[in-house]
């Protein structure tokens, strides 16, 4: 009986004092969260823009989370609950929660919280008392709220962005984050005309989680270049950095459906199209992405000879919806083996195509990982993974389609179509690594990145040079191939595993 009352009287407690100070946090400018989506909008009204310049600087998140710290982490409070010498057995540097140049989540703060906890716990199995029970109630609040200020900090640092970029919009309101474990939202904007916008904003890779504490680490100038890069090649969407540190930078990408200020397209992630969704007409959709390339492909057994596989060659010819993705996937293959990209092709959550009733099906990636440091120097190995169409990408248990592209389809035809790419599509692709590298250099010229930009230039000077050298190594490669120095090459490697057996 005891325990149960101690259960819903502890419950209460939390309850109550996650709403106290929730309201707190509330003002004029960002308003209560809304039934549905909206978490917090900025409308460029006349009284709200008066309002906005007559009323004090607030308190950030995080410093209303230190002066509860300050306020309810003291010893007095606990010792006359607990006791001073228990109190003082557990070496608590009581001191760090009164410490205005110390963060919310300074080190010495959480430290010095988890040993709280960890005693009170102890102590809950002994005292049912409501004196006790209210300081642990407020413990518990102090830490729950933590959790939730890095996720506020986010739409604040959001809102004012955005604000910053559009200063016409009529209206600029946060979303919730639509699936993915990094923290997150969305941004949607909306301008006088009626028109909007809506972007996915993120944590980077090492970033926040949404549903752990854990800290972040140092950002990876990698990816940001990679992104930027995508984007210049018009495989990846419209991209925005932005931050509060080094630990704390946030990725923005503009929804994938965007295909002009006027036109809107429809997204799908190819999980559709490979007919993994189970939604309905997913087949109907697949066929409008890739033409009768599926079709044609499920005549032919998987041990055809060669010529059944150039006939099939000729046959698509004359498709364009087929050449059209026959092309993208090839390209972004490419890409991704310079660029040393992973969790991307191999992953039908993490690239789609945007279709649109006037143009044929854009390929575009919205997730990616960039390889550890020790993988990013493409070399023979490499190169052979391609010739067989597989390596380190698991192309083997990928949809037909995809599968016929980059591992079934002759390998004479894929490596001239590679080499036609190259010396086309991608012509300028180390033109658009140095624009990618000089954007990215001059965001982190910012002075937030001052104690880190010596590591962080370095990182990104050397993925740059890494990726000039990929790009002319896999071409050089691409030129250098033949059927006869193919075949020679195999029978080497066989003759090398022989003599190993």
């Amino acid at each position: 009986m005891k325990i149960g009352y101690k259960i819903i009287f502890l419950l209460g407690l939390v309850v109550c004092f996650a709403y106290t100070l929730k309201a707190t946090e509330q003002t004029p400018d960002r308003r209560p969260k809304r039934p549905r989506d909206d978490v917090t909008s900025i409308e460029n009204t006349p009284s709200a823009l008066q309002s906005s310049t007559t009323q004090t600087v607030e308190q950030t998140p995080g410093q209303l989370v230190s002066q509860r710290q300050a306020e309810i982490l003291t010893k007095e409070r606990f010792a006359a609950v607990i006791g001073e010498d228990i109190i003082n057995s557990w070496g608590i540097e009581w001191h760090v929660f009164a410490d205005p140049t110390l963060e919310f989540d300074a080190p010495q703060k959480s430290r010095a919280i988890s040993v709280i906890h960890n005693k009170m716990n102890y102590l809950l199995k002994k005292r049912f008392d409501e004196e006790f029970m209210v300081l642990y109630g407020s413990v518990a609040g102090v830490r729950g709220q933590r959790e939730t200020v890095h996720a506020d900090r986010l739409d604040i640092l959001t809102i004012k962005y955005f604000t910053e970029l559009y200063p016409h919009a009529a209206k600029i309101a946060s979303l919730d984050k639509q699936g993915g474990v990094q923290l997150g939202e969305r941004i949607k904007v909306t301008f006088p005309d009626g028109s909007t916008l809506l972007y996915h904003v993120k944590t980077h890779s090492e970033g926040r989680l949404s549903d752990k504490s854990t800290a972040p680490k140092l950002v990876n100038p990698q990816e940001l270049l990679a992104y930027k890069i995508l984007e210049l090649l018009g495989f990846g969407c419209e991209v925005h950095f932005f931050e509060k540190s080094p630990e704390d930078v946030y990725i923005a990408t503009l929804d994938a459906s965007f295909v002009s200020k006027t036109k809107r397209g429809e997204f799908n992630v190819f999980q559709k199209a490979a007919g993994r969704l189970g939604l309905g007409g997913d087949d109907a959709y697949g066929q409008n992405i890739w033409g009768t390339l599926a079709d044609q492909r499920r005549q032919i057994s998987e041990n055809a000879e060669i010529e059944t596989w150039n006939v099939l060659e000729k046959n698509l010819q004359s498709d364009e919806i087929a050449q059209n993705f026959i092309h993208q996937q090839s390209a972004l293959d490419i890409i991704t083996r310079t660029m040393r990209l992973c969790d991307l092709l191999n992953n039908p959550e993490n690239f789609g195509f945007t279709s649109c009733d006037d143009r044929l099906p854009q390929l575009k990636v919205i997730d990616f990982r960039v390889m550890d440091p020790k993988e990013l120097v493409l070399e023979d190995s490499d190169f052979r993974g391609f010739l067989v169409g597989n390596g380190i990408y698991n192309y083997a248990s990928s949809h037909d389609t995809m599968c016929y592209v980059l591992r079934n389809r002759p390998r004479a035809a894929r490596v001239a179509h590679a080499l036609h790419i190259m010396n086309t599509s991608l012509i300028h692709l180390v033109d658009v690594i140095n624009r990618a590298h000089q954007i990215i250099f001059t965001y982190l010229q910012k002075e937030i990145f001052d104690t880190k930009r010596k590591k962080l230039e370095d990182e990104l000077n050397s993925y740059s040079e890494t990726l000039r050298k990929n790009t002319e190594f896999f071409k050089a490669e691409l030129e250098d191939w033949s059927p006869e120095k193919d075949r020679a090459r195999e029978e080497a490697r066989q003759r090398v595993l022989n003599r190993a057996r």
